[in-house]
């Protein structure tokens, strides 16, 4: 009976041997004389003979070798008959990797049988996650960027049994673990920033498992104010064909121009960095002309006119139509308001206008001064004009 250090010993000088035949038939020698006639040939599994020379004795005559598999991360040996070989594990070199054989770490080629105690042990890098914080431009949010470095696990898949196994080992990408709460809670409170924290924001942000960003902190807007405004009353309109304009028609006194919409009462808000965000809104109602008074919440009209509202102001210019022509023996026309004549404006003809200056006839050798333009159908020989004709 052979111990078992002479069987190891005789496994590797197999091996060895199995490797010189592989050389030997890559590189051919002389024929050597053969055996003397009559002597019987030694068994194919006997020591000094090659592995190959045992694969071609007959099924019931070869050895079993020993074999190893990985299991679950278990390595299971199963150990050679009387004439095999032990079986070879071949143990990769790698940092987050460990092969214990009797508690010595071993590299390479390993020679294993049964009454070894095999221990297969892995690491894991781990990843790491990274923070950053930004504020939004109008300081209502602040938001937190995670950077992601995944770790590194080890698997080891399952390989069945052989009698020289290459142990594998697969590297696959690992989330890190999730990182506590309060790590972006410090991070707020060291800025100084207040507002409303939204927790589950910040759960997901410390567990991701990829880069990724989350608001995890607003500020409150302010609830601007709608200011009063005056709301136009919906007026005829006449198309003139002089002025080639439409415009609102002529008002009674009493009529009403427009109503006051009163404002709605804002709400401060208050930024990421606690200042207070103001809800007034600057505005300015048009201003009120004196031909016009505000009663119960309505513009209403004092005299007869033509009704001008706009961004500005709101009131009623009254207005002189004359059916005639004017002459110098007419004097000097003043009027606060817009007059229309229907006529022309004979030579020596003085004129002044507050609001519009509009003749449908000649214009000729006059004067006529028109706060707000003078509107003319011909013009002959004219002296002075204000305004547009």
């Amino acid at each position: 009976m052979q111990t078992l250090r002479q069987r190891i010993i005789r496994t590797g000088r197999s091996l060895l041997t199995h490797i010189g035949t592989a050389r030997h038939r890559a590189h051919p020698q002389p024929p050597q004389p053969g055996p003397v006639q009559g002597a019987p040939p030694p068994p194919a599994w006997r020591a000094g003979h090659t592995l190959a020379e045992a694969e071609t004795a007959p099924e019931s005559s070869r050895p079993r070798h020993g074999r190893v598999s990985v299991a679950g991360r278990r390595i299971v040996v199963e150990d050679p008959d009387e004439s095999g070989d032990f079986a070879i594990l071949k143990v990769p070199e790698h940092p987050l990797l460990s092969v214990l054989v009797d508690g010595s770490p071993v590299v390479g080629d390993v020679v294993v049988h049964q009454s070894q105690r095999i221990e297969l042990v892995t690491r894991r890098q781990p990843g790491r996650r990274s923070y950053r914080l930004s504020i939004t431009p109008d300081n209502l949010a602040v938001i937190v960027k995670a950077e992601v470095e995944p770790g590194l696990c080890l698997h080891i898949p399952h390989q069945p049994p052989q009698h020289i196994v290459q142990l594998v080992v697969e590297e696959r990408p690992v989330s890190p673990t999730p990182d506590h709460p309060d790590v972006i809670r410090q991070m707020i409170d060291k800025k100084g920033l207040q507002g409303d924290i939204d927790e589950q924001a910040i759960l997901e942000i410390t567990s991701a498992a990829a880069s990724t960003e989350r608001v995890i902190l607003r500020g409150r807007p302010a609830q601007l104010e709608q200011p009063a405004r005056y709301e136009a009353v919906t007026l005829p309109v006449e198309y003139d064909v002089l002025l080639r304009r439409k415009r609102l028609q002529t008002v009674p006194a009493g009529a009403t121009l427009a109503h006051l919409v009163p404002g709605v009462p804002g709400v401060p808000g208050r930024d990421v960095f606690g200042r207070v965000i103001p809800a007034h809104v600057p505005t300015r109602l048009p201003a009120l002309g004196q031909n016009v008074v505000e009663v119960g919440g309505r513009v209403v009209a004092v005299a007869s006119g033509r009704p001008v509202v706009d961004t500005e102001r709101i009131d009623v210019i009254p207005e002189l139509t004359l059916e005639h022509d004017i002459g110098r023996n007419d004097g000097v026309i003043e009027f606060d308001g817009h007059v229309t004549i229907h006529g022309s404006v004979l030579e020596g003809s003085i004129l002044r206008v507050r609001g519009q200056l509009v003749v449908h006839g000649d214009v000729v050798a006059s004067t006529a001064h028109a706060g707000e333009g003078v509107w003319g159908a011909r013009q002959h020989r004219e002296r002075r004009c204000g305004g547009r004709i």
